[in-house]
């Protein structure tokens, strides 16, 4: 029985450990400037992301989000040139919520495609930090199933 408790209890350190970063002064650095943008206002939304608050299936990021684009990939979504990665500056903003008129906000999360890879960060709808940096497991474990991590919308075929 002492077996079973000791090992319960490691698993929930283990989960609450793995849940939540302390801080990230890069992560807050770039919501803080998205935030000045006024991304929502400024950003355009992701092609297939027109409508506010659509329904998200899987719901990792609450029921319902909204997805913006930077110029950066609003320019590779519109070049006639096939893709095989985002460019480096591509930056996707996710917003969940947990009900479509948008009253409760879950999350707030964005990617930022650097040449080592993409910088993730994610908050909770109170502000505190999830999880941030490139390569965050927490991020790109999931996000590994997208083309360059993005499955939200494809990357350009040239077509």
């Amino acid at each position: 029985m002492r077996s079973r408790s000791l090992g319960f209890a490691v698993c929930l350190v283990l989960v609450a450990g793995c849940g939540e970063e302390a801080s990230s002064p890069e992560a807050d650095r770039i919501r803080d400037q998205l935030y000045a943008a006024d991304y929502a206002r400024t950003f355009a939304r992701a092609p297939g992301w027109e409508s506010p608050r659509q329904p998200e299936a899987g719901g990792a990021h609450g029921p319902f989000i909204d997805i913006y684009i930077n110029d950066v990939v609003g320019d590779a979504l519109a070049s006639e040139e096939a893709l095989d990665r985002w460019p480096d500056g591509a930056l996707i903003v996710k917003d969940g919520w947990n009900d479509a008129q948008g009253e409760e906000h879950l999350f707030f999360a964005f990617m930022e495609r650097r040449p080592e890879g993409w910088f993730w960060g994610e908050y909770r709808g109170d502000g505190s930090l999830v999880a941030a940096g490139v390569g965050d497991p927490r991020c790109a474990n999931c996000h590994s199933a997208g083309q360059d991590s993005v499955f939200a919308f494809g990357l350009p075929t040239g077509e």
